[in-house]
C-alpha cells in the first residue's frame, strides 16, 4: 500500500515538475514574441525612410537591368518620355500595329519624322550574328573595363550614383550572357586514347561502386529505424501525460531532456545545418546558377502548354484562329493560374541578389564575345535571306554593348534610335535623332552662340539714311511743315474720308505697281514733291508705330532735333517715295493678317519686316537706275541711289549673336532667326548642321565613341547627308517619306490660311532676301563653277551645312586663288622679260620680282588675319574654343591629381614621351639622309645622261620627274612612319597629338621637297663636282634654269598627281565593292526600305580624314603650305610658277568641292575662329621667304659678284624694314569687324531685355562678344550702371 502510494505521489510529483516546466517554457516563448512586437513597432521613423530608399533603389536599378537585358516595359517608358518631352497624342497610333512596331514604337516613330529629315547621327555596330563576326571571350573584368572606359561618360548629365546603377545592371546582364565554349583542336589519335583511359576507368570502378551503395543502403535504413523508434517513444510519452496515464521515470527523464540532451532525430538535424552551411558558402553566382535551371524547367513547360492549347483552340476555331488573340488570352490566364498557386519565378529578382563586390567567384568566368542568335538569318532559298530578331535577352558581349549604348541613349539623353540591318548582313545601324524640346534644352546647356533675327534686333537700320547716317524719315524736310502744308494737309485728310483709298491688300504686284507710279513721281518738284513725301510718311508712320510696339523697339534715341542737317536732292526724295509706297503696301498685308489672328505670321512677324525693308529699298533703287543706267554706272558698280546705313558703311548686313536662352514674351517667337530646313518649306530656329552638332553634343556626352570606334566595338560613326540641301534632290527624297505617310508615320496637315497667307508674302518678298533666308537652291548648284569669277564659291551656305571650320577651309582657298590672280599676271610679264630681254633688264626684273614677293607675302597674311576676324564675327565665332578632348586610344599609369585630387587620374611620363621623340627624330633623319642620296643620285643621273649627249629636254626632264616622284614616295612613306611614332608617344590631348603630328609632317615635308632646291640654290659651289647647277655641255652653271626646270616639272605633276587620284580613287574603290559584295536582293517591305538604302550608301562613301583621329583637313591645309612656300622662297626662280599654283588652286577648289559634294561622308560640323597652328606655318614661310629671296639675288643669280655678305645683308635689312611697314600699315582688326562688333554690342543690349527670365536678369550683357579673337569680357550690372 505505500509502495503504491510513493509511486503516484512520485508520478504526480513529475507529472507537476514536467507541467511546470511546460508552462515556464510557453511562458518564455510568449515574452520573446511580445518583445519582438515591441522592437517592430518602437521601429524609428528613420529606419523606415531609408528602407522606402532602398527599396526605390531597388526599382530603379530593376528597371535599368530590365533595359540591358531587353525586359523592360516599353510601353511604360514610352509614356514617360513622351510626358518629358510634351508631345501629343492621338487615338489613331493605338490602332497601329504589325509584325514590325508595337503601338506604342509606332507613336514614337510618328512625332519624330515629321520634319521630314531622316536622321541626324548613325552609329554604325558590327553584327555579331553574321558568320564572318569575331569570335572570342570576354571576362568579367573586360567587362567592368568596357563599361567604365568605353561606354561610360562622367559629366553632369548623369549623376554618380545613377551611374553606379548602370554599371551594376550591365555587370549582372553579362553574367547572363552565354559562356564561352573554348574550341578544342584535337587529333582523332589523342581522342580515341582519351576514349579508352575513360573506358578503362569505368571498367575499374563499376564493382566497387556497387558495393559502396549497398553499403550506404544499409546504413541508411537502420538509422531510418532507430529515429522512427525514438520518435515513436517521443510520441507515446507526450500522449500518455497528456492523458493522464500513468509514466514510468523513463519517459520523464527523456521529456525533462528533450533541450540539453538531442536525440539521433536531432543529430541527424544538426548534420543537414551542416550541409545547409556548405550551401552557404556557396557564392550567390552559383545559387543563380542554381535556380535559372529551375526557371528554364518551369520555361519549358509553359511552352508545351502553350503549343497544347494552341493547337486544340487551332482544331476547334479553324479560320477563326488568330495568334495574336490566342497568345494574350493564354498567357493572362497562365499568370493568373501562377499567382494563385504562388508559383511566379522572377529571375531579375534573383539576379539582383548576386554579389558584385565578391569579384573572386567571377575569376573563371568568361562569356561569348559574339554568336548569342539575337539576330538568326533566315534562308528563303539559294540566294535570298532575311535576318529575324528573335527579341530575347542578349546572350552575347557585342550585343548587350549594342542595347546597352542604345538604352543609355534613351533613357538619359531622350533621343530617338531606330535600328536596322544592312543588306550585307554584316553591320547594324542605329540612327539617331534628336527631338525638337531635347534640342533646344541642350542649347541651352551648351549655351551655344545663335544669331538672332535682323528684323527684331537690328530693323531699322536697314531704313534708308543720308551721309550722316541719319534716317531719311527724320530729316528736317520730312518733319518741319509750313503752315501752308498744314491746312493743305488737313484739307487734304477731310477728302480723303470721302474717297475711296488705293486697295494695298489685293495689291499682288508691288514692283511693277512702283513700277507705273516711278513715272508720275518723276514729275513731282518742289512743294508738290514735299507735300507728297510728307503725306505718305505720315501713312507709313502708322506701320511704323505697330511694328515699334510688336517688337518691343526702344525709339528714345530719336526724340532729339538733328543738328547741322543735310540736304538732299530731289531725285533721293522721289527715290524714298517709292521706298515709302512699298513699306506701306506690305505693310498693311502683314497688319490685316494681325488682325485675323494667323499664328504662322505673328510668329515670323520680325523677319517679314526686314524683308519687307529689304524689298522695298531693293525695288526702289532697281526702278530708279532702270530709269538711269549707263555705262559707266555699270562698269562701276553704281546701281544704288539710296542707301541703308549697312550700304552707307559698305558692309554686309550681319545680326548679332549671343548665347541661346528659350525666349519669353509676346515677341519672343521672333527673337531668334529662323531657317528654311526642308522641302516643305518648314522653318525652324535650328539649321540641321545645328542640331548634328547638338546631337553629337549629346551622344558623346553619354558614350564614349572615340574609344568605342577605336576598340571596334563600333564600325563607323556619321552625320547623314541631305539631298535636298545638298543636291536638291528634294522629290527623290519626298520618295523616302511617301510610304511613311501611307502607314501613318507622318500625317499631312491641311495648310491652314495663315500658312499659306505666310508662303505668298514669302514669294513676294524672297528676291531681295539674304541667300541663308530660303532654301531655294541647293549647295550643289549655288556652287557651280563660275567662268568669270573661278573662286567664287559661297561660304554662307558652306557654312550652314558644313559647319564653320570646312567653310573657313574654303574661305582660305577661295582667299588664296583670288590672291593668286593678279600675282599671275604679274608672274606672266616678269617671266617674259627675264626669258628675251637684255642682261641688265633680266637683272632689274629679278631684283623688282623678288621685291613684289616680299610684298606680295606680307600683305597676303595681313589681310588673311583680317579675313577670318572678319569671318568669326560674320558667325559668331570670336569667343570659340575648340574642346580639349582626350584621345581614346590614351593609355597611363593611374595616379592621384595633384590638380584637383582625383585618385584616378591616368598620367604617362613626359620622359618616356621625350624619349620616344628622340627616337622618332633620329628615324627621320635617317629618311631625310635617304631623301638627300636620292637627290644626289638624281643629279648624277643627269649630269651621265649629259655627257652621253641625250636630248637636252630628255636630259632636263626626266631628272625633274624622278625628283618629284621621289618626293610623293617618300612623303607617303613618312605618312606612315609619322603617323606611327605620334601614336607611340601616347599624346593625352586630341589637340596635342595633331599639332605634333602637324609639326612631324610639315618639317619632313619642308625637308623632302626643298632639300634639292637648297642645294642647287645656295650650295653648287661647294659641290663642284656634283655639277649642280649644268644645263647642257655648253651651258654648265645656269641655277635659275635648273630651278625653272624643276619647278615646272613639279607643279604640273602635283596637279596630276594629287588631284586626279580624289577623283578618280572614289569610283575604282566604289565599282570593286559592288563586285565583291554580297547583299540581300529581296528586301523585306516596310516603309523605312529607301531611306535605310539611303543611309546604307552614304556608308560606302569615304571619311574626311588623315587619319582614325584627324580630319582631312590636315593634308589639304599642308598642300597649301607646301606650294606657298614654292611661290615664297623659290618662285623668283621660275615666276610662271604663280600661274601655275594659280590654275592648280582652282582645280583644288573644284575637285575638293566635288568630292564634298559625292564622294565624302558628311563630316560632323564643326566651330572655327582661326585657321590655327597653321597660321603661324604660313607666317614662318613669309619670313624665310626674305632670306631665301636675298639669296637668291646675291649668291644664285649673279648679279652680285663682289662684297656679296654685303650686300645680302642691306637686302635683308630692306625686306625686313619694308615687311614690318606693311604689318604696321595694315591693322589686324578689320575697321568694318570692329564697328560691327561694336554694333552688336549696343543691340544686344536692347533686343535681349524683357526676354529673360529673372534669375537670368544680369545676363544682360556680359554674354556679349565685346573683343574680337579674345575671351568674353564678365561685366556686372553696377559697371554698367
Amino acid at each position: 500500500m505505500e509502495s503504491n502510494n510513493s509511486v503516484s505521489r512520485n508520478s504526480r510529483a513529475s507529472r507537476q515538475s514536467l507541467a511546470e516546466v511546460l508552462q515556464a517554457h510557453q511562458e518564455q516563448h510568449e515574452q520573446e514574441l511580445k518583445s519582438k512586437l515591441k522592437k517592430a513597432q518602437t521601429l524609428s521613423s528613420k529606419k523606415i525612410r531609408q528602407q522606402q530608399i532602398q527599396t526605390l533603389k531597388e526599382q530603379s536599378l530593376r528597371e535599368i537591368l530590365g533595359f540591358f537585358t531587353n525586359q523592360i516595359d516599353v510601353k511604360r517608358f514610352l509614356k514617360n518620355k513622351k510626358k518629358l518631352l510634351s508631345s501629343d497624342d492621338t487615338e489613331e497610333a493605338e490602332k497601329y500595329q504589325d509584325e514590325f512596331l508595337n503601338p506604342n514604337e509606332f507613336q514614337e516613330m510618328k512625332h519624330i519624322y515629321g520634319d521630314c529629315n531622316i536622321g541626324d547621327v548613325v552609329i554604325v555596330f558590327p553584327n555579331p550574328d553574321d558568320e564572318e563576326a569575331q569570335v572570342g571571350e570576354v571576362t568579367f573584368m573586360d567587362a567592368e573595363k568596357v563599361f567604365d572606359k568605353f561606354i561610360t561618360v562622367i559629366t553632369d548629365e548623369v549623376s554618380k550614383s545613377y551611374l553606379k546603377k548602370e554599371r551594376d545592371s550591365f555587370l549582372l546582364s553579362y553574367l547572363t550572357l552565354g559562356d564561352y565554349v573554348k574550341p578544342e583542336k584535337k587529333t582523332k589519335k589523342q581522342d580515341e586514347k582519351k576514349q579508352k583511359i575513360e573506358n578503362a576507368q569505368n571498367n575499374q570502378n563499376q564493382i566497387p561502386n556497387k558495393d559502396n551503395d549497398k553499403d550506404k543502403d544499409k546504413d541508411k535504413d537502420k538509422e531510418a529505424q532507430q529515429n522512427n523508434n525514438h520518435i515513436e517513444q517521443q510520441q507515446q510519452a507526450q500522449s500518455n501525460i497528456n492523458n493522464n496515464k500513468p509514466i514510468d521515470i523513463e519517459e520523464v527523464k527523456l521529456l525533462q531532456n528533450l533541450k540539453d540532451q538531442p536525440s539521433k532525430n536531432n543529430l541527424q538535424q544538426s548534420q543537414q545545418n551542416s550541409e545547409n552551411d556548405k550551401i552557404e558558402q556557396e557564392t550567390s553566382y552559383q545559387k543563380y546558377l542554381k535556380f535559372m535551371k529551375l526557371y528554364s524547367e518551369q520555361l519549358k513547360f509553359e511552352e508545351e502548354q502553350y503549343q497544347l492549347q494552341r493547337n486544340e483552340s487551332m482544331q476547334i476555331l479553324g479560320e477563326r484562329f488568330s495568334e495574336i488573340t490566342f497568345s494574350q488570352q493564354f498567357y493572362r490566364k497562365w499568370q493568373k493560374q501562377k499567382k494563385q498557386e504562388d508559383l511566379i519565378i522572377d529571375p531579375l529578382k534573383e539576379l539582383l541578389k548576386i554579389d558584385l563586390n565578391n569579384i573572386k567567384q567571377f575569376k573563371n568566368i568568361s562569356k561569348q564575345l559574339s554568336k548569342g542568335g539575337y539576330l538568326v538569318k533566315k534562308m528563303n532559298d539559294e540566294v535570298d535571306y532575311d535576318w529575324i530578331c528573335q527579341n530575347t535577352p542578349p546572350k552575347d558581349f557585342l550585343t548587350l554593348v549594342r542595347i546597352t549604348a542604345i538604352n543609355k541613349l534613351c533613357r538619359n539623353a531622350f533621343v530617338h534610335c531606330r535600328q536596322f540591318v544592312s543588306t550585307t548582313g554584316k553591320h547594324i545601324f542605329v540612327v539617331v535623332k534628336g527631338h525638337q524640346q531635347v534640342i533646344t534644352r541642350q542649347a541651352q546647356k551648351m549655351k551655344i552662340t545663335k544669331q538672332i533675327e535682323m528684323g527684331f534686333a537690328d530693323l531699322f537700320s536697314l531704313e534708308p539714311v543720308d551721309e550722316q547716317f541719319r534716317p531719311l524719315r527724320l530729316k528736317s524736310y520730312v518733319r518741319i511743315i509750313d503752315d501752308d502744308l498744314r491746312n493743305l494737309l488737313a484739307q487734304e485728310e477731310q477728302e480723303q474720308n470721302k474717297e475711296p483709298e488705293f486697295d494695298y491688300l489685293n495689291c499682288q504686284d508691288v514692283e511693277n505697281y512702283c513700277l507705273k507710279l516711278y513715272i508720275k513721281v518723276r514729275q513731282w518738284k518742289g512743294k508738290d514733291l514735299k507735300y507728297n513725301v510728307i503725306k505718305k510718311q505720315r501713312d507709313v508712320d502708322k506701320i511704323l508705330k505697330e511694328v515699334v510696339t510688336d517688337l518691343n523697339i526702344d525709339q528714345s534715341h530719336e526724340k532729339v532735333e538733328l543738328i547741322d542737317d543735310i540736304q538732299i536732292t530731289d531725285e533721293e526724295w522721289q527715290v524714298y517715295y517709292l521706298y515709302l509706297e512699298s513699306i506701306l503696301c506690305f505693310g498693311k498685308k502683314i497688319q490685316w493678317a494681325k488682325e485675323q489672328k494667323m499664328k504662322e505670321v505673328i510668329d515670323n512677324i520680325a523677319f517679314l519686316y526686314k524683308l519687307v525693308f529689304l524689298k522695298a529699298l531693293g525695288d526702289a533703287n532697281q526702278i530708279w537706275y532702270a530709269e538711269n543706267q549707263n555705262f559707266w554706272r555699270e562698269f562701276n558698280g553704281d546701281k544704288r541711289i539710296i542707301f541703308n546705313l549697312w550700304g552707307r558703311l559698305n558692309i554686309t548686313p550681319v545680326a548679332p549673336y549671343t548665347e541661346y536662352f528659350k525666349s519669353t514674351g509676346s515677341a519672343g517667337s521672333s527673337l531668334w532667326r529662323k531657317y528654311e530646313i526642308n522641302e516643305n518649306k518648314h522653318r525652324s530656329e535650328f539649321i540641321n548642321m545645328e542640331k548634328i552638332k547638338i546631337t553629337n553634343s549629346i551622344i558623346l556626352k553619354h558614350i564614349n565613341i572615340l574609344k568605342m570606334l577605336q576598340m571596334q566595338y563600333i564600325f563607323a560613326y556619321f552625320p547623314i547627308h541631305d539631298l535636298h540641301q545638298l543636291k536638291g534632290q528634294g522629290e527623290l527624297k519626298k520618295q523616302f517619306f511617301e510610304p511613311l505617310k501611307k502607314n501613318g508615320f507622318i500625317i499631312d496637315k491641311e495648310t491652314s490660311e495663315g500658312e499659306k497667307y505666310l508662303r505668298d508674302l514669302f514669294k513676294e518678298l524672297a528676291d531681295e532676301a539674304e541667300s541663308t533666308d530660303f532654301d531655294s537652291e541647293s549647295l550643289e548648284k549655288e556652287s557651280q563653277f563660275n567662268y568669270r569669277v573661278p573662286w567664287d564659291i559661297p561660304i554662307d551656305s558652306i557654312r550652314d551645312y558644313f559647319g564653320e571650320k570646312i567653310a573657313l577651309y574654303f574661305n582660305f582657298l577661295n582667299y588664296y586663288a583670288k590672291q593668286l590672280w593678279y600675282m599671275a599676271i604679274i608672274s606672266i610679264v616678269t617671266q617674259g622679260i627675264m626669258s628675251s630681254s637684255s642682261l641688265e633688264l633680266r637683272q632689274t626684273a629679278i631684283i623688282g620680282f623678288s621685291i613684289v614677293i616680299i610684298i606680295w607675302s606680307t600683305f597676303f597674311m595681313e589681310f588673311w588675319k583680317r579675313e577670318q576676324v572678319y569671318f568669326s564675327v560674320r558667325f559668331g565665332q570670336q569667343n570659340f574654343e575648340a574642346d580639349e578632348a582626350e584621345r581614346p586610344a590614351f593609355e597611363g599609369d593611374f595616379i592621384r591629381s595633384v590638380l584637383n585630387d582625383d585618385l584616378n587620374e591616368e598620367f604617362y611620363s613626359p620622359f618616356k614621351r621625350k624619349m620616344k621623340q628622340l627616337l622618332a627624330l633620329s628615324i627621320s633623319a635617317i629618311i631625310i639622309g635617304c631623301v638627300i642620296a636620292c637627290v644626289i643620285g638624281i643629279n648624277l643621273l643627269k649630269n651621265k645622261m649629259i655627257e652621253e649627249k641625250f636630248d637636252q629636254t630628255l636630259s632636263n626632264t626626266l631628272p625633274s620627274i624622278l625628283q618629284a616622284i621621289s618626293i610623293n614616295v617618300f612623303n607617303v612613306i613618312y605618312n606612315t612612319v609619322g603617323q606611327s611614332f605620334n601614336v607611340l608617344e601616347n599624346h593625352k590631348i586630341l589637340s596635342t597629338y595633331e599639332n605634333s603630328l602637324v609639326a612631324k609632317f610639315t618639317i619632313f615635308r619642308f625637308v623632302n621637297n626643298f632639300i634639292q632646291f637648297f642645294i642647287t640654290s645656295f650650295l653648287s659651289n661647294y659641290f663642284v663636282q656634283l655639277k649642280l647647277c649644268q644645263v647642257n655641255l655648253q651651258i654648265t652653271n645656269d641655277c635659275f634654269q635648273i630651278l625653272s626646270n624643276q619647278m615646272t616639272t613639279i607643279f604640273l605633276t602635283n596637279i596630276i598627281s594629287l588631284q586626279i587620284p580624289k577623283l578618280v580613287a572614289p569610283l575604282i574603290k566604289a565599282f570593286i565593292l559592288k563586285l565583291i559584295t554580297k547583299k540581300d536582293e529581296k528586301l523585306v517591305e516596310h516603309p523605312f526600305n529607301k531611306i535605310d538604302e539611303e543611309i546604307e550608301r552614304q556608308l560606302k562613301l569615304e571619311p574626311y580624314q588623315t587619319n582614325e583621329e584627324v580630319d582631312g583637313s590636315v593634308n589639304d591645309y599642308m598642300e597649301l603650305v607646301i606650294q606657298f612656300s614654292y611661290l615664297s622662297l623659290f618662285g623668283l626662280a621660275f615666276p610662271a610658277c604663280y600661274i601655275l599654283a594659280f590654275v592648280q588652286n582652282i582645280v583644288k577648289l573644284q575637285v575638293d568641292k566635288y568630292n564634298f559634294f559625292n564622294y565624302s561622308r558628311r563630316p560632323f560640323p564643326q566651330g572655327a575662329a582661326t585657321i590655327g597652328n597653321w597660321l603661324i606655318i604660313f607666317e614662318m614661310i613669309s619670313f624665310l621667304a626674305i632670306f631665301t629671296n636675298a639669296g637668291l639675288i646675291v649668291f644664285t643669280s649673279e648679279i652680285i659678284k663682289e662684297n656679296q655678305v654685303q650686300v645680302f645683308s642691306t637686302l635683308l635689312i630692306v625686306f625686313l624694314t619694308l615687311k614690318y611697314i606693311i604689318r604696321f600699315l595694315v591693322p589686324d582688326e578689320p575697321a568694318e569687324a570692329l564697328l560691327l562688333n561694336k554694333r552688336h554690342e549696343f543691340v544686344v543690349e536692347k533686343a535681349v531685355k524683357g526676354f529673360q527670365t529673372e534669375s537670368n536678369a544680369r545676363y544682360l550683357m556680359q554674354n556679349v562678344n565685346r573683343r574680337i579673337g579674345g575671351p568674353k569680357q564678365i561685366i556686372s550690372s553696377e559697371e554698367e550702371d
